[in-house]
């Protein structure tokens, strides 16, 4: 039943299949950033590799056009696996190589993907205080990565004054702000970040997100929001 259940669902729900299925359903046309390629190939040719990295150019520069500098930008996902950690980590990369200022905050505390790829054989700070005396350890070439700390509760560490203040700070030292956060979905962690944001990113996957559900969120959580903004990622 488990499994039939599945099947109807994979069936019968209607996904995001081109950017066109991603547009027609953004209240605010003109938020619509662009998308993020990806070859899982073993060997890339060249082609393929000029398209991928075009693809990102002008979704990068649409990032710039559009999102104010010096604000906070949050990721978010509704499902697992929307790619929430690969954009935020392209967007900063792509920003930092065109001579930007950075900051990249993973707030995703169960995975820390974001954390473990730059920083992997480092010991990682336990607690934001500890992490802002060593910050000058996790500068790459002028811009910053914050990782995730130990907490036991995520939501107070996410509410608390200490935290917040932090983020305020880094706007004025930094041209942006990205934030990595876990589902929407599944946690609360997501939804506590977006409230103090400046701009909300919503990452679709490709042949993967369900147009219903994104209608759902926008009409619900988001309704008259004309700071969130989509990136179709894995096309």
């Amino acid at each position: 039943l488990i499994f039939i259940g599945i099947l109807l669902d994979y069936l019968f729900s209607r996904r995001i299949l081109e950017p066109s299925d991603l547009k027609k359903i953004i209240q605010f046309n003109d938020n619509y950033l662009g998308e993020v390629a990806h070859n899982s190939a073993n060997a890339i040719s060249k082609m393929d590799k000029y398209i991928v990295d075009e693809i990102l150019k002008k979704t990068v520069f649409a990032f710039k056009e559009k999102i104010q500098k010096n604000s906070i930008s949050t990721v978010i996902g509704l499902e697992i696996g929307a790619g929430k950690t690969h954009i935020s980590l392209e967007l900063f990369k792509s920003l930092s190589e065109l001579g930007h200022s950075v900051c990249l905050v993973d707030t995703d505390f169960r995975k820390k993907t974001a954390s473990s790829l730059f920083f992997e054989k480092t010991e990682m700070p336990k607690t934001l205080e500890e992490f802002i005396e060593k910050e000058e350890a996790f500068m790459i070439n002028g811009s910053l990565v914050i990782t995730v700390p130990e907490v036991t509760d995520s939501v107070l560490y996410l509410s608390s004054s200490n935290f917040q203040e932090y983020l305020q700070k880094l706007k004025s030292r930094f041209e942006y702000v990205i934030i990595d956060t876990p589902s929407w979905d599944l946690f609360v962690d997501a939804k506590i970040i977006s409230n103090f944001s400046d701009s909300t990113i919503y990452a679709a996957k490709f042949e993967y997100s369900k147009e219903a559900k994104i209608s759902q969120l926008i009409e619900s959580d988001f309704k008259n929001n004309k700071n969130l903004y989509y990136i179709l990622n894995g096309l």
